[in-house]
């Protein structure tokens, strides 16, 4: 292995250091999520997921935070990714940076997936290539979301023979401020991205959803494990964290569809990580949620319900800065996802072990969050182990061996969205797939709310240059309303 080499992209007439690109890869992602909270987190998504809810003045996307969404994508996300990707497509000793390459495809996964799930179709193959001299392509046309997740499926395969490649390799240390370089725990993170789109196209391709599966459950160097295992950033307020407070208004309480999901049978909210994610009621000190449905819900005072803990969306609030972990994607979730691919695929494992580890993983990685940041609930009342033994093994809330697969397949879905409190974008999704945590109906006034389940394209794309194209995807495969599902949204 290779280190501390100096190494030049030429990106059109200008030459960048691939360390400086390997940075900004995964700054860019840090700063574009939380330009996520402002343009997704704040009301729209969290209560059309039923996961938590404030007031109703944002039930419609609106057309600007769209484009901005969109362009975060085709700029800051993917260029420095899309940049290296062909400098070690077109170098002359390609062998020396198979790992570099195959973090590039992983990253590359990881921020197409999340756009190709908000719009559907959108230009993947074909675009990036503005600045690639000789080959430029300024207005590509658009591939089919099943083409996408093809491609990202495949290239995940590729990024994790890639990174089994023996002999001199050069690599990212301190430029890789996730895992410094180290393949093993990148490709952990591959398996377990795998994992995550597999499951996505489980009921549009339930065929490619199995194998992509069995091979990952197949690949001995396995999915992510531990703490040391998730995609994990460490940064200052300063970095730009300072706006969630903004983004995710105090004023915002959960919902008595999560709050249920915390609360065994017994009827103690015995999910530890409701004290990280939530406040107690400021006179009874419980934990209480709001009805989904805003036609049905009783006249409440704020006072009697639980709010957001603000200080876990911006550590600048309520004691002082401090510095912050945010999670991008978590062990947690790989085991949670490799429970339901077991069940849904049919394939030789233990799912509720793995169940069980996931809310372990989950409760853990929360906790060790909560008091990085001295989140005071959690400082005032340390997890105690026998909490996580309680709700796994609680009748009402831990695994339902003995259930249905729908009633299997809630259980872990729900989990996810859970330890994804601070990911709507992904909560999103998977209440469009599998209609949980929940699918009880919303009214306002006594009329249905017809929940939106895309992102509109960005204003402009009908128009000048990018018209062709525009058109052409949207008769090819829909997305010119709201309403309009992705290709992986099927019933």
């Amino acid at each position: 292995m290779i280190s501390g080499k100096s190494t030049k992209t030429k990106t059109g007439s200008l030459f960048v250091d691939d360390d400086l690109l390997m940075r900004g890869a995964l700054v860019n992602i840090h700063t574009s999520r939380y330009f996520e909270y402002y343009f997704l987190h704040a009301e729209e998504i969290p209560f059309w997921t039923r996961m938590w809810t404030g007031s109703l003045s944002q039930e419609i996307f609106t057309q600007p935070n769209d484009a901005t969404m969109w362009s975060r994508y085709y700029g800051q996300r993917q260029d420095p990714v899309r940049d290296l990707l062909y400098k070690y497509e077109k170098a002359e000793n390609p062998e020396q940076y198979s790992h570099r390459k195959a973090m590039m495809l992983i990253l590359d996964a990881f921020n197409t997936h999340i756009n190709t799930d908000l719009y559907g179709a959108s230009p993947y193959t074909k675009a990036f290539t503005a600045r690639k001299v000789g080959e430029e392509i300024f207005y590509p046309e658009y591939d089919s979301q099943e083409l996408i997740y093809k491609t990202l499926i495949s290239n995940l395969t590729l990024a994790t023979q890639l990174l089994q490649k023996k002999g001199e390799q050069l690599t990212f240390e301190n430029a890789d401020m996730i895992w410094e370089g180290d393949p093993v725990k990148w490709h952990k993170f591959a398996n377990s991205l795998k994992l995550r789109l597999a499951m996505r196209i489980s009921k549009a391709s339930p065929a490619l959803s199995k194998s992509a599966c069995q091979e990952v459950l197949a690949d001995p160097v396995g999915i992510m494990n531990s703490d040391e295992d998730s995609f994990s950033f460490k940064f200052a307020p300063a970095d730009g964290v300072a706006h969630g407070a903004h983004d995710v208004p105090g004023s915002q309480v959960p919902t008595d569809v999560i709050i249920d999901a915390m609360t065994t049978e017994d009827g103690v909210v015995s999910d530890p990580r409701a004290r990280v994610f939530f406040t107690r009621s400021k006179h009874e000190k419980i934990f209480r949620g709001l009805g989904v449905n805003p036609s049905k819900r009783p006249d409440v005072l704020l006072d009697t319900l639980s709010q957001l803990n603000i200080r876990l969306w911006d550590p600048s609030q309520e004691g002082g800065a401090t510095d912050m972990i945010e999670t991008m994607f978590s062990h947690a979730d790989a085991r949670f996802l490799k429970a339901w691919a077991i069940i849904e695929h049919e394939l030789e494992g233990d799912p509720e072990a793995e169940f069980n580890e996931g809310f372990k993983a989950s409760v853990n990685e929360w906790f060790k969050i909560s008091k990085y940041i001295s989140l005071k609930s959690v400082l005032d009342e340390p997890l105690k182990p026998e909490e996580i033994t309680k709700f796994v093994n609680d009748n009402k809330t831990g695994f339902p061996k003995t259930g249905t697969k729908e009633e299997k397949v809630k259980a872990i879905v729900t989990q996810i969205c859970i330890n994804n409190m601070k990911d709507m974008v992904e909560c999103y999704a998977l209440w469009r797939l599998t209609g949980w945590p929940s699918s009880e109906k919303i009214e306002i006034g006594n009329e249905e709310m017809k929940v939106p389940v895309r992102m509109p394209y960005p204003s402009g794309l009908e128009t000048g240059k990018t018209k062709e194209a525009y058109e052409e995807a949207i008769a090819k495969w829909g997305g010119a309303s709201i309403y309009d599902r992705v290709w992986w949204d099927v019933d």
